[in-house]
């Protein structure tokens, strides 16, 4: 028998229409995987999918989510020179026609692939393609089907290849760690240090060939090699007039048969007979010092380079200027976002850790992302980190600082609070911040030195601060979880598993020992809508109602997991939950109408290796999260519940199709046919888009959605002559 927890808010089931889920992710510039260009597509694999750019720089953004890709990380990508693209990822290899995905698994393809093995993938003119796995060896797809090379049934003399290029006269040549082999279909020749006196072709690194049949290695440790006329010629980097020394790394050709190679500390290239190099100052970056991140760059059809480092971010010259380009949906998010909220104008903020180039509070107002550094805006910040963010009632957004300092944004200008760090110079970090619906705000967290309470709040421009001893916490333990009831009731959970109750007067200490779960941490508490208060711990839930404690387990309930850190309501009754993923594909999870659903982003499958940093519930009803420490996406969740005795005042709801669309909308009227209607359509955010004034012909009103409304959720307003009402909403589908 199904055990469910049936007595959870059933009324507000009565009320509400649920319409097909949608999700969103957003992403900062994160780490790329690699490059691949052919004429106008430069294609960038990330740990989220794909960008496409074309020659002017313009971004589209393909992840699981948006766009049904077949894989969540994109390892290595080809574009090939009939414009299809190609990805290699974990389970194998896809290919995009423009219209679908087709793939190979490791069966198929005869190698196996993970995050860290697919080393190369390359495309041919007549139609091939290449994939090296690191020292697994190579396999080659022709005629729809795939030959796997090993130095068990080829020529090849190691199975560790680095690089594959292929030749217009036909052959493939494959850069290993014991020399450079060519294949012409049935025979192969190794050329290697003893057969050409090159000490560094026991080491090639990477190769290309220009139109003409020049083949050019990196090889050694930074040298360069040429094979021209059946000669080899080796260069260092003075012979081609590179000042200083560093790691050869990759080489490449243009479309015009230019020869660019990278090494640690430049970037070079050859125009005929003539090299220019770039260095540091020129390109505006640090260029590595070490051979590390190795990313093959590429030179698209207007003769543009594309490259990435660890340091420089993606980078394109097009000959005159070196510009970063932006590849994540949301570049500026901080590297790791440990904090969300939303201000009373509806803008989102994200609090995070510091990363190359990021700032640690991001604002997302629509479309529009603005980040902000705590130290320029006068803070006297520990770490350049952001752990704790709340937006309150009268409109200010809070940041509670590592080292005392407090952030508020009130909607205009910031300012910078150090009252308490004053009074209290022993305060060392903020860990939680919550504020009631009266606006006032409270902080906790630790004390330096000593592990000690401090427990702050900020009410009517006032500061008054609550020690241990007032909230009868012995001095090692200290506030994590705040929470506020119906009745502005506050509620406080300590790491120790102790729950106070503050009424704005007086102090209660709840007994915990009667929650029914052995927990060791209650990491988290909640306060639901109608008033009970759920605590989440690495044991279970725990329910208190104000009297008793009830306690739901796997062993009792349906619950996905009892190892639970994070735990929030929805304004429709629902519970959401963070969990431990071990043995489940999420970590995250929805009760609603006694039910429990697993909320596993598309594409993400195997999921996620821990528990999400933070969850938060908008007002619009949608659940951010994010995947979990460190540098991964927020998603939006967005149930699509509609209250329909608040919307629906005429008793229908507007009939819209096709719903998600593209360009064109229609409304169904069936009961207003040839009356005059007026339409408005509004964001997420309430702000007024659209509106007209139109006659319904056969039924029908059609929409044409402009080209400059984003993928997102939009609302619809439709009154008749009588002034009855019907109103509903729509998805703006992203365009592949």
């Amino acid at each position: 028998m199904s055990k469910t927890l049936t007595f959870l808010f059933a009324i507000t089931t009565t009320i509400l229409t649920g319409q097909n889920a949608s999700w969103q992710q957003f992403y900062p510039n994160t780490t790329v995987n690699d490059l691949a260009a052919r004429g106008n597509t430069i294609l960038v694999a990330t740990d989220f999918g794909l960008t496409r750019f074309d020659t002017l720089g313009n971004p589209a953004i393909y992840d699981a989510i948006n766009s049904g890709i077949p894989f969540k990380r994109a390892v290595r990508v080809a574009v090939d020179y009939g414009e299809n693209w190609w990805v290699a990822h974990s389970g194998g290899i896809a290919r995009y026609d423009g219209n679908a995905w087709s793939g190979w698994d490791s069966t198929q393809t005869g190698l196996s692939f993970s995050s860290t093995n697919a080393k190369v993938l390359r495309a041919s003119p007549d139609g091939r393609i290449g994939v090296a796995a690191g020292s697994l060896g190579c396999a080659i797809f022709e005629n729809n089907t795939w030959t796997t090379l090993k130095t068990t049934n080829s020529g090849l003399p190691s199975d560790n290849v680095a690089d594959l290029a292929f030749g217009a006269d036909g052959k493939t040549y494959f850069a290993t760690n014991a020399g450079l082999a060519v294949w012409d279909g049935i025979d192969w020749t190794v050329y290697n240090a003893t057969n050409t006196g090159i000490a560094g072709l026991n080491s090639c690194k990477s190769v290309a060939v220009t139109s003409t049949g020049i083949v050019w290695v990196t090889e050694g440790t930074n040298r360069v090699a040429k094979f021209e006329a059946n000669t080899w010629t080796d260069y260092a980097p003075a012979d081609i007039g590179l000042p200083g020394v560093g790691f050869s790394v990759d080489v490449v050709f243009d479309e015009q048969d230019r020869l660019w190679i990278t090494f640690t500390k430049s970037i070079s290239v050859l125009d005929g007979a003539v090299w220019t190099h770039y260095l540091d100052a020129d390109v505006g970056c640090t260029l590595l010092q070490l051979p590390t991140n190795k990313i093959r760059p590429a030179v698209d059809g207007a003769g543009q380079f594309w490259f990435w480092t660890s340091s420089c971010d993606l980078t394109r010259f097009d000959g005159q200027m070196w510009n970063r380009m932006d590849f994540g949906n949301a570049p500026d998010l901080p590297g790791a976002v440990y904090a969300i909220t939303q201000d009373s104008a509806g803008n989102m903020w994200f609090g995070g850790a510091f990363a190359e180039n990021k700032e640690v509070i991001a604002k997302k107002e629509g479309d529009v992302w603005e980040t902000f550094n705590p130290s320029e805006l006068g803070a006297i910040v520990q770490y350049d980190d952001v752990y704790t963010a709340e937006g309150d009632v009268l409109g200010n957004v809070w940041f509670g600082m590592i080292g005392g300092d407090i952030l508020r944004f009130d909607g205009t200008a910031w300012s910078v609070f150090n009252d308490v760090k004053l009074a209290y110079p022993q305060i060392a970090d903020y860990w939680t911040v919550n504020s009631d619906a009266e606006g006032t705000v409270w902080f906790a967290g630790i004390m330096g030195g000593a592990v000690t309470t401090n427990l702050i709040r900020y009410k009517a421009g006032e500061w008054t601060y609550f020690p241990g001893d007032v909230l009868s916490l012995p001095s090692n333990k200290f506030i994590i979880s705040i929470a506020f009831g119906p009745d502005n009731t506050s509620w406080f959970l300590s790491n120790g598993g102790i729950l106070l109750k503050f009424d704005g007067v007086n102090w209660e200490n709840i007994d915990l020992s009667n929650t029914g779960l052995p927990f060791t941490f209650a990491h988290q508490m909640a306060v639901a809508p109608d008033g009970a208060v759920w605590l989440a711990t690495d044991a279970g839930l725990a329910r208190f109602d104000g009297t008793t404690w009830t306690s739901y387990t796997t062993a009792n309930s349906d619950i996905p997991s009892d190892d639970i850190y994070r735990i929030t309501f929805d304004k429709a009754g629902g519970m959401y939950i963070g969990f431990n993923p071990v043995g489940l594909s999420a970590n995250v999870a929805l009760l609603r109408g006694g039910e429990w659903s697993l909320l596993l982003p598309p594409g993400f499958e195997p999921g996620f290796s821990s528990e999400p940093y933070d969850m938060f519930v908008d007002r619009d009803n949608r659940l951010w999260f994010t995947g979990f420490q460190g540098a991964t996406p927020v998603f939006v969740y967005d149930p699509m519940l509609v209250k329909t005795k608040e919307l629906f005042s005429s008793g229908k709801q507007l009939s819209i199709f096709p719903n998600p669309a593209l360009d064109v909308l229609s409304l169904q009227l069936p009961d207003w046919e040839n009356q005059r209607v007026k339409l408005r359509v509004t964001d997420a955010f309430g702000r007024q888009l659209h509106h007209q004034t139109a006659t319904v012909k056969a039924d029908i009103l059609t929409l044409e959605l402009p080209s400059g409304w984003p993928a997102g959720i939009y609302y619809l307003e439709a009154i008749n002559e009588q002034g009855e009402r019907q109103t509903g909403r729509f998805v703006r589908a992203v365009r592949r």
